[in-house]
């Protein structure tokens, strides 16, 4: 199935909100992709999904990051689940149904998360079919950093004006590109249908996939994709031993430790030739 979910960023006025459909079956982490591009985010911070209104209450039913858990989050007093192959329709099962999102747990965005209506059979990817407003800028503050930073922005006259329109930079409140938006998600989808094959082709590859920082990921994508991981090599040992040989004389040469050796003669390289 698709959902039509609405998105608020709780505590902001005029509201910031966007309009997304999804497959009812997307995982939570893949969602967490979604918002970050939806909204506009960066994922520079920790993220959890929570049941109900009160995202820190004692009782709250919370959805977070493995990182979270390494980190040490996990004795805060509300039950926490890992995300991990948690399904949105897991959560969601009937129009007016809602969860809360929270991103950066210094700034508190609390963004909620309503399921408008059921809209049809099940799609691949995402897409973003209207909005308003831009997200905030990281790290100003929450609602009420976000409010102030309006206000120094506003005011021409203000002590503050001209430092913090150098830390904003080319900010628009106002702006929201819904073009833009469809054409990431749609790169987004091309690249994790890209990064699921590499990882099916090649354990090492997948074990790499799950260690790259999400913002990371497209690069990582773009590079898989021209690996042709796919494609079986027909090399043999000769041709393998000598395409390698340079490699493997350098690793065997710097052992555990090589000693830098600055803008001095090199005392590395002179034998390099000898792998030739």
């Amino acid at each position: 199935m698709q959902y039509r979910l609405r998105v608020v960023l709780c505590d902001i006025e005029p509201a910031i909100w966007r309009t997304l459909e999804v497959p009812s079956s997307i995982e939570l982490p893949y969602l967490h992709d979604v918002l970050q591009i939806v909204m506009g985010w960066e994922d520079y911070h920790l993220h959890k999904f929570v049941l109900g209104d009160e995202p820190w209450a004692h009782d709250a039913v919370s959805f977070v990051m493995q990182s979270s858990l390494d980190e040490g989050f996990d004795d805060l007093p509300s039950v926490n689940h890992l995300e991990l192959d948690v399904r949105l329709e897991e959560l969601l099962t009937e129009p007016g149904e809602s969860i809360i999102y929270l991103y950066d747990f210094g700034d508190d965005w609390a963004h909620q998360l309503t399921l408008e209506a059921i809209v049809g059979d099940d799609i691949s990817g995402a897409s973003c079919p209207d909005g308003a407003r831009a997200c905030p800028p990281e790290d100003c503050g929450g609602p009420h950093g976000y409010a102030d930073l309006l206000a120094v922005l506003a005011d021409t006259g203000h002590p503050e004006h001209q430092h913090m329109t150098a830390w904003a930079g080319p900010f628009d409140p106002e702006h929201f590109d819904r073009d833009a938006i469809n054409q990431t998600l749609t790169a987004r989808t091309r690249n994790g249908e890209t990064l699921r094959s590499a990882a099916a082709a090649s354990a090492l590859v997948a074990d790499l996939i799950t260690r790259v920082t999400p913002p990371a990921l497209p690069a990582l994508a773009d590079v898989l994709s021209r690996a042709d991981l796919n494609q079986t090599a027909d090399v043999d040992d000769a041709t393998a031993t000598a395409a390698m040989a340079k490699i493997i004389w350098m690793v065997h040469h710097i052992g555990d430790r090589l000693k830098l050796t600055g803008w001095g003669p090199s005392t590395s390289g002179d034998h390099r030739s000898d792998a030739s």
